[in-house]
């Protein structure tokens, strides 16, 4: 296989995935897609979200998980004693 016939499968994956970017409501979902099948087909040793995000210097994002008020009853995220537990 040569370099061009391999550029060819790169774009032809492209477009291939764009067929479902129907199926992410936001245009990050999408980006995020191209960059976890690029990293799975990159020579990143492990291929888990976090080393192929680490390996294309693309920031996960997780920092909603550390928000207290998207995921707990509003009666703790709002108590200041619960709110210091969660968030240093």
């Amino acid at each position: 296989m040569s370099i061009k016939d391999i550029a060819k499968l790169s774009k032809w994956l492209g477009e291939f995935l764009k067929r479902f970017a129907g199926c992410f409501a936001r245009p990050a979902g999408r980006t995020l897609l191209m960059v976890y099948v690029r990293g799975l087909r990159s020579d990143v040793q492990r291929k888990n979200a976090e080393a192929i995000a680490l390996h294309q210097n693309v920031a996960l994002g997780f920092d909603c998980l550390l928000d207290a008020r998207l995921y707990l009853p509003e009666e703790w995220a709002s108590d200041p004693a619960r709110r210091k537990k969660v968030r240093p």
